[in-house]
């Protein structure tokens, strides 16, 4: 597979004993760079060119708050072939600084936040930009047991999806939290 899709494949240890770590890269060109916080590096994804249907969200402005920066771009262009304005950050000191600043300019509609950021949690953004804005927001996390969900909507998120995110539930939740905004 590496060799097929010009991909690398690399392989780390600290010693015998110490396990390994072994990492496959394969080119993903299928993002512009003035869509990213930072250049992807690689990735691989699936993106749908299906017409608009009833299911169509209308368009929102959306706050990403994404710290992996494959995912980020991978999710902030699949946001913006269905429509929406994306606005990007990788941690919760950046997305409350970019909110302050776009809230003078226009509303956020919108936050799909991951949980896990490097200066703070997902769940802690949210409670601040509810709490100071009343946003709206999905959770983005790997985790889905229903403890993971009550958390999630006491921090404030009206949603909860799992990673990896699937297109087309994604695409059903921002319409359902769309329909009547």
């Amino acid at each position: 597979m590496q060799k097929h899709n010009q991909g690398a494949l690399t392989a780390a240890s600290a010693g015998v004993g110490q396990g390994a770590t072994f990492t496959l890269s394969l080119p993903f060109d299928g993002c512009d760079e003035d869509e990213t916080v930072r250049p992807p590096k690689a990735g691989v994804a699936h993106f749908s060119n299906a017409p608009a249907t009833a299911t169509t969200p209308r368009p929102q402005r959306i706050l990403l708050v994404e710290d992996h920066a494959d995912t980020a771009a991978i999710l902030a262009r699949l946001l913006r072939r269905m429509g929406h304005d994306v606005l990007l950050a990788d941690s919760v000191g950046t997305a409350l600084e970019l909110t302050e600043t776009e809230m003078r300019n226009a509303p956020i509609d919108l936050v799909l936040s991951d949980l896990g950021l490097p200066d703070g949690t997902g769940f802690d953004l949210m409670r601040e930009l509810s709490s100071k804005y009343g946003l709206r927001g999905i959770a983005l996390s790997g985790f889905g047991m229903d403890s993971d969900v009550a958390q999630s909507t006491a921090a404030g998120f009206s949603r909860h999806l799992i990673k990896p995110i699937d297109v087309a539930t994604l695409r059903a939740t921002l319409a359902e939290m769309t329909s009547g905004a």
